[in-house]
């Protein structure tokens, strides 16, 4: 790389493996995209909202989604959250400091971006992890994200243990070595699309886990310090676009006390946050420090349940806390993330609710997901819509 960036360490991390002295330190050799321009986005964050190039106000509202762009915007949707994994893009090891990049999975994402822009639809670039890497598949169900040879081939080695998995999620935001060959991925996307209007931003890194750090303010701080890295280095190399991020983890654990300084300034930064709260009643929800879930994860989380009995009432009370500390950083709140079980029979009263939780506070927000294979897809398995999708076209039809 032509930079690179340390992010801060803890005194809290573990001993961890670096590179080893033989592999040269990565760079991006794809100087087809070197040349490519920054072309300013049809919307990017001011204040704690959006607003298109004449500072009107635009909220973002539509699908995760890596395919379909034809039935996003037939369903209405204005914004799409698209994932991008690392495996994909990169699924050989450099040599040498030179990348092997997938050509045939970029240019299926340069034909889903056109797609979307003709349409006039605005795009996120997720750069997604799910089950964190396919090296760990055994603990995880259809891991991605973190190619596997990035642990597989000694570049940092760790065993493929449940303790291994935990270490290597430390490892990754706090170990300098390893951060040039996700800059080098980053670098990529960054400049291929930063000539793209319909481009809202990036992502830097989904739902980032603390692993073997732990599920506390260090731990916090911790991916906040390796996401202020990451944050330098994508405006350098495209100041226009919104860069969206995480305390730590999909639901932001941690945002309560969380440090935000070393992101230096908060122009064009925003907040993405993951809901699934189940909604319940008393205690439920996030612990009194928000750096955890109380009582658990699995009891505050739909995805686990196939019954809803949530209310509209707690869930504006989950998003009202975490938007009273977005907006003190004066920065938008995006739910990037919600959804519950396509065979949940309360799910249309689960929209229901969260719909009229973001309409109440003029929200962005995208449903994951736009598929039909997916427990938490709202096509049926034929390709249909389901009653969920109709219910938000529905929505979708009428502004804020």
């Amino acid at each position: 790389m032509r930079k690179t960036l340390v992010a801060g360490l803890v005194a809290a991390a573990l001993a961890v493996g670096a590179a080893p002295p033989a592999l040269a330190r990565p760079t991006n050799t794809d100087s087809r995209d070197d040349l490519t321009p920054v072309v300013a986005p049809w919307v990017h964050a001011s204040g704690t909202g959006f607003v298109d190039a004449t500072g009107a106000p635009v909220y973002l509202r539509g699908f995760d989604a890596i395919g379909y762009p034809a039935r996003a915007a037939a369903l209405g949707a204005n914004f799409v959250r698209m994932p991008v994994y690392w495996s994909d893009i990169e699924p050989a090891p450099p040599i040498a400091g030179h990348h092997s990049w997938n050509d045939a999975a970029l240019a299926t994402i340069d034909d889903r971006v056109q797609a979307l822009a003709a349409r006039g639809i605005n795009v996120l670039l997720d750069f997604h992890q799910s089950g964190w890497s396919s090296y760990f598949t055994a603990l995880t169900v259809n891991a991605q994200g973190i190619p596997s040879w990035f642990y597989a081939n000694g570049f940092f080695p760790f065993p493929a243990t449940q303790k291994g998995l935990g270490q290597a999620r430390a490892d990754f935001f706090t170990n300098p070595a390893a951060i040039p060959y996700y800059q080098a991925f980053v670098e990529l996307l960054v400049r291929r699309y930063r000539s793209y209007p319909n481009v809202v931003g990036y992502e830097l890194f989904n739902e980032p886990p603390s692993g073997a750090l732990g599920q506390n303010h260090a731990a916090t701080q911790a991916v906040i310090a390796w996401q202020a890295g990451m944050l330098r280095f994508v405006r350098s190399l495209d100041p226009e676009r919104t860069v969206f991020l995480f305390t730590r983890q999909g639901g932001d654990l941690g945002f309560l006390n969380a440090d935000l300084s070393a992101l230096g300034s908060l122009a064009k930064v925003a907040i993405d946050l993951h809901d699934y709260f189940v909604g319940l009643d008393g205690p439920y929800g996030y612990s009194a420090d928000t750096e955890t879930w109380y009582p658990s994860d699995t009891a505050t989380h739909v995805q686990f349940e196939t019954a809803y009995a949530g209310t509209y009432a707690n869930q504006l009370r989950l998003i009202d806390r975490v938007l009273a500390r977005t907006n003190a950083w004066n920065v938008p709140l995006l739910v990037g993330e919600w959804g519950a079980r396509l065979d949940d029979p309360g799910l249309l009263r689960y929209q229901q609710d969260m719909l009229a939780v973001f309409r109440a506070r003029r929200l962005s927000w995208t449903r994951w997901m736009l598929t039909n294979n997916s427990a938490l897809g709202i096509l049926n398995a034929d390709g249909s819509n389901s009653a969920a999708a109709l219910q938000i076209q529905n929505d979708l039809a009428v502004p804020y």
